[in-house]
């Protein structure tokens, strides 16, 4: 007896040949409904409905012959992949224009808050993307979180970017975020010896501070290299 799953948009849909064609929220419902399928026939099924914008139904009652041609056109499912050269500033998302603000030392302390909240749930199996990508992809003409309705932006940002392009910012967010936390320590590391050197005796407790700052940032950079290795495989 065949098992299925609940979908909301593969019926009537275009066929999709790349993961530019799946968006955000398609992806984690497409990770979360093959998990839910017991033997790897129903999800090979499944994956067939889900590219070709059918029905599970229409599968099983397809030709052998027909199945196999739809499979052969669906690698593309084992293979993301993104460029390491790859740079962001802006994105147009439902006509409307976004910056892409990847500058640590622009962000307000709210919006670096959130990162650091939605950037470990990166391991989970709910979907994070939209929450953490709208840390950093501002309204052009606002400040983070700012006479916009940002849960609104999260819903677009779910429903509307591809999770390729959605894993490239991410990957090209961290890779500025690293460098902005590399020049922090340079900055850091030079404010340490002139305290030192001006008043080694009372700085004491400033320099102790610094190194408490210096410490948490390179707690940051040892967090943000899991995800630059996930982006890449």
């Amino acid at each position: 007896m065949k098992n299925t799953v609940k979908s909301t948009w593969r019926n009537n849909v275009s066929p999709k040949k790349s993961w530019r064609d799946v968006s955000i929220n398609e992806y984690f419902e497409l990770r979360y409904n093959l998990s839910q399928l017991e033997n790897e026939y129903e999800k090979e099924i499944y994956l067939i409905s889900f590219v070709n914008g059918i029905s599970e139904d229409d599968v099983y009652n397809m030709p052998i012959s027909k199945v196999k041609v739809l499979q052969s056109q669906m690698s593309w499912l084992s293979d993301i992949e993104i460029s390491p050269d790859v740079k962001f500033k802006n994105i147009s998302i439902n006509d409307s224009k976004y910056k892409i603000d990847v500058d640590l030392q622009n962000f307000t302390i709210g919006q670096y808050i959130d990162f650091q909240t939605f950037y470990p749930k990166r391991n989970s199996k709910t979907n994070y993307i939209g929450n953490l990508l709208a840390c950093f992809i501002i309204p052009k003409g606002h400040k983070y979180n700012t006479e916009y309705d940002i849960q609104e932006l999260i819903n677009d940002i779910n429903n509307t970017v591809d999770i390729l392009t959605a894993h490239e910012i991410i990957f090209f967010f961290l890779k500025q975020y690293l460098i902005s936390i590399k020049a922090l320590q340079n900055y850091f590391n030079w404010q340490m010896k002139i305290l030192k050197k001006i008043a080694p005796k009372k700085s004491q407790e400033k320099v102790k501070k610094l190194q408490e700052n210096w410490d948490k940032m390179q707690r940051g950079i040892s967090a943000g290299f899991p995800l630059l290795t996930m982006s890449q495989s």
